[in-house]
């Protein structure tokens, strides 16, 4: 092909339409290297092009929600990828899915290897992978993987490890093993899917901020967000839970005089590693986002029994939340 524009010829319209659960998407040859090529759209090929309109439309991904990445540098071949949380959320959603763990792999001074939840490894030990399992409610047996950190450590020309590799490796082997596991143990919701962390390319590089673009007549596009959606949703919990009348403060009751509105979540899954904090008093806060039916959230949590259950990784059914004046979503109470 010559080029884009015949490209497109071959696509009825010059245009493809589809839907996401972000809402419909339209895509052409033209739009993807304008707007959606991370790196060089000079260079990159119209059959590259095609391949990731196609692996879009076929996957129903959402480009301009960062759902996947045309990445292209010089003359090396195009690399197409997406990010974890499209591993994450369709695996919660997806009704055979019970969860699932992921950690690493330390080896002990005495030889012995420990498979760690979570991705903790202490100054001095040696990291050497990482490990995943899912749990499917129609299999007897997860879906057990375990990857080592030489065999998927990323490197750059000078064989240096990249940026991410060097400086969080625990966090993007578990990564890898966790995306591993998942597409084998849903093949239909991710075939042809690899995630950033699996393939060469450097993951800080890439934007996550939504792409909206804006041309005249019938090429306008606007594409939704799931940041409307949350919005939306925020402001009907607050219209039908009211906020209690404000009573005085002291020391010990000032957290919980600040948590105001109720809500409930529901088919709660965590779509990323769980960020451990500290208060000025020594009290451990755990911050994880999630996916819900009502959407995504942050939430937070000190109570030690619901942080364990946390870090397991597991969907719950429901998950009971109290919205701080500040607009924290202090954790209440889980049920698995």
């Amino acid at each position: 092909m010559s080029d884009v524009k015949e490209l497109a010829r071959k696509i009825e319209g010059g245009t493809v339409e589809y839907d996401t659960e972000s809402g419909k998407v339209r895509l052409s040859p033209e739009i993807i290297k304008k707007y959606l090529v991370s790196g060089d759209p000079a260079k990159v090929t119209d059959a590259e092009v095609f391949m990731f309109l196609k692996l879009c439309q076929h996957q129903r991904l959402n480009p301009f929600l960062r759902e996947a990445y045309l990445i292209k540098y010089g003359d090396e071949p195009a690399t197409l990828v997406v990010s974890k949380d499209v591993f994450v959320k369709r695996a919660s959603k997806n009704p055979c899915c019970s969860g699932w763990e992921a950690g690493v792999i330390v080896r002990k001074e005495n030889g012995e290897l420990e498979y760690r939840k979570g991705s903790l490894v202490l100054t001095g030990e040696e990291l050497v992978g990482g490990w995943a399992r899912v749990y499917r409610k129609d299999w007897q047996v997860p879906i057990e993987v375990s990857v080592s950190l030489n065999e998927y450590i990323r490197r750059k020309k000078d064989g240096q490890p990249m940026k991410s590799w060097r400086e969080m490796p625990a966090t993007m082997i578990r990564k890898v093993a966790l995306e591993q596991a998942l597409r084998e143990a849903f093949a239909t919701d991710f075939e042809g899917l690899y995630g950033v962390e699996e393939m060469p390319v450097e993951p800080q590089e890439l934007s996550k901020e939504p792409v909206i673009i804006s041309q005249s007549g019938e090429q306008t596009e606007q594409p939704e967000t799931k940041w409307s959606v949350d919005t939306e949703q925020a402001n009907k919990e607050e219209k039908v839970v009211p906020l209690p009348e404000k009573e005085p403060r002291t020391e010990e009751t000032q957290q919980s005089a600040q948590l105001s509105t109720v809500i409930e979540l529901h088919n709660v899954a965590v779509i990323d590693d769980p960020v451990i904090m500290q208060s000025k008093k020594g009290t451990d806060y755990m911050k994880v986002k999630v996916i819900a039916d009502e959407g995504e959230f942050e939430i937070v949590s000190n109570q030690k029994n619901v942080m364990e259950q946390i870090e397991k990784g597991f969907i719950f059914s429901k998950v009971t939340v109290k919205r701080l004046s500040s607009g924290m979503l202090f954790v209440n109470s889980i049920e698995e």
